[in-house]
């Protein structure tokens, strides 16, 4: 992934973090693996 790629899934993850905050963990570790 590049830094675009990268922070647009991070957006996304916040995005959804407010409906669901598990989701927001389970895509930060798929970027940092």
């Amino acid at each position: 992934l590049d830094r675009e790629q990268i922070s647009k899934i991070e957006l996304k993850a916040k995005a959804i973090n407010i409906i669901e905050p598990k989701w927001e963990t389970d895509v930060r570790i798929q970027i940092h693996v």
